[in-house]
């Protein structure tokens, strides 16, 4: 019961963080240098999956809701649901499709009975003390043939783990109750939910630091992090084994 207890207040803690900073937080896919970035790391997460039509895409953690414009025409309906209601109320502002919604829930009491032909979550699991469990229950709302993609931060990567810890102590806006998981560990948790044919890429060697911090002078932030898109893109494409190697983040997909 008392872990229970725990993973509750973290949850609250976090839904709490993210309302008092959504303003800030839904800035990054407003200013251009960390929207090219994260424009990127949205497509690239689903670059792992076989060339299809997704009729019906989940997306988990949704924040401000960018990802439905990223994803434009690219799908039949979208829903994004996140558990801080600010980010939830600035998707449906700045976002007024037809085609996408966006409601204001944890992962765990979302259900659909028609099902997604995408799940995908981008830097949402290491929030979760009990990310296993929200990982079954997420490929139980899949169509058969359906995929879930998930983007994560890298661990296995030096780099990345002392960044992470240096913006834990200078960041306030940066949560401090994560957890490093790593590609096999999610996996094994795909698996284990019956995913199958699990697929791991690299992703994000120079970009993924424009896509977390605004940077100034804005316009040569901008004309960097084209470029530093364009790279990682490449290297992903031509060496991925490389790229798996030095990204800062790890996307792991599997289908039910």
């Amino acid at each position: 019961m008392k872990g229970c207890d725990r993973q509750a207040t973290l949850a609250e803690r976090d839904r709490a963080l993210f309302d008092r900073i959504a303003e800030g937080y839904a800035r990054k896919d407003m200013v251009a240098a960390s929207r090219v970035a994260r424009k990127e790391r949205t497509l690239a997460t689903l670059r792992l999956l076989p060339a299809s039509s997704h009729t019906r895409i989940l997306e988990v953690g949704c924040g401000a809701g960018f990802a439905s414009e990223y994803l434009s025409g690219q799908y039949g309906a979208y829903v994004g649901i996140d558990p801080s209601e600010e980010l939830i109320r600035i998707a449906r502002k700045h976002h007024g499709a037809p085609t996408a919604r966006f409601v204001a829930l944890d992962a765990m009491a979302f259900h659909d009975r028609r099902g997604f032909d995408l799940i995908f979550a981008v830097g949402v699991l290491h929030h979760i003390p009990d990310w296993e469990t929200v990982v079954r229950h997420l490929s139980q709302l899949l169509t058969p043939g359906g995929w879930l993609a998930v983007n994560e931060p890298q661990p296995s990567n030096l780099l990345v783990r002392t960044a992470r810890r240096v913006r834990r102590r200078v960041d306030r806006s940066y949560s401090g109750d994560q957890k490093e998981l790593s590609a096999t560990e999610i996996a094994d948790a795909f698996r284990v939910a019956g995913l199958r044919s699990i697929r791991c890429a690299g992703q994000g060697i120079l970009s993924t630091p424009f896509a977390e911090v605004l940077l100034r002078p804005r316009r040569v932030a901008h004309v960097a992090s084209c470029g530093a898109t364009s790279f990682d893109r490449w290297l992903e494409r031509r060496w991925p084994g490389a790229a798996r190697g030095l990204a800062w983040n790890i996307v792991v997909a599997g289908t039910r």
